[in-house]
């Protein structure tokens, strides 16, 4: 009982932030600028920010089943996306109900009777694998641009370096924490880099649909990559995403209306991808096993 009610004063609280996080946002620019600036905006560039960030969570659908068939699990590919497409519906349109991954856990837990504690643990890892090439990016791109008196190229080597020995310390602690596997990992954070190469190049795209100078674009994924980190504070990311684009216009001298309007643009493909789970919600798909790897 004391477990639901923490549930509920936390999906309360994220929808609380949100709600408060937008209507600062919206107090402090002119919605009608930013209408006028989606207006202006080459909306052609966003047919390919759309099929990118559909092919992120396709990507993304795959990585979790690495995780399932590692602890035999064995869902097949098909019933895996049907259930993760579910579990975006969740997590995007039901505020406060329950969450995508606790919905998947509690499908599979039903339908096959797998153990929740061996289910959550791989939604973890999955969750932790994402954030782990978040992490990989950012410290990338601060690396870039951050001026450092040092020849270039010994600065890009003590990058390497801090990301190789960062990479394997964090597969030690998995192999410790979760008895994850060397080879596990490698292909989950794999997977990772490139899901979240798609969604920066999804972010590009929206981007250059604003017609954002070129000058300003490393900033506005940096922006981007830690609005994704910090998502998990919000309803869906939403609020915090925007609330960071505006604060950073602000600081950082960017045309406000074009930072906020980038925000709501990939919550907007977001939710257009998510409400595809509403078709399976209804359709109560009949989830399958697999005897292939």
């Amino acid at each position: 009982m004391k477990s639901k009610v923490k549930k509920r004063l936390i999906n309360s609280l994220k929808i609380a932030l949100t709600i408060a996080l937008l209507y600062f946002v919206f107090t402090k620019i002119n919605i009608s600028s930013i209408r006028e600036t989606i207006k202006q905006s080459q909306s052609i560039y966003l047919i390919p920010a759309i099929l990118l960030f559909i092919t992120s969570q396709v990507l993304s659908s795959f990585r979790l089943k690495l995780f399932f068939h590692a602890d035999k699990f064995m869902i097949s590919s098909k019933s895996n996306l049907q259930l993760y497409l579910i579990g975006m519906f969740y997590n995007f349109f039901i505020p406060g109900g329950i969450g995508g991954d606790a919905y998947k856990v509690f499908l599979l837990k039903k339908t096959f009777g797998w153990k929740t504690k061996k289910l959550l643990k791989d939604v973890l890892l999955d969750r932790l694998t994402g954030f782990i090439a978040i992490a990989v990016f950012i410290i990338s791109m601060c690396t870039a641009i951050i001026p450092i008196d040092i020849v270039p190229a010994l600065k890009y080597i003590a990058l390497g370096v801090i990301l190789v020995e960062g990479l394997l310390f964090v597969n030690w602690l998995l192999k410790k924490i979760f008895k994850t596997a060397t080879t596990l990992y490698c292909k989950s954070l794999l997977y990772s880099i490139i899901i979240q190469s798609c969604q920066i190049i999804s972010v590009l795209f929206i981007l250059r649909s604003l017609t954002v100078e070129h000058c300003q674009i490393i900033t506005y994924l940096l922006i981007f990559l830690v609005s994704s980190v910090l998502s998990i504070l919000s309803f869906s990311g939403i609020g915090i995403r925007e609330f960071l684009f505006l604060h950073a216009s602000l600081a950082l001298n960017l045309e406000p209306s074009i930072a906020v309007s980038t925000g709501l643009l990939f919550s907007f493909i977001t939710a257009i991808v998510s409400i595809s789970g509403l078709y399976y919600h209804f359709r109560k798909p009949q989830l399958e096993l697999t005897t292939a790897l």
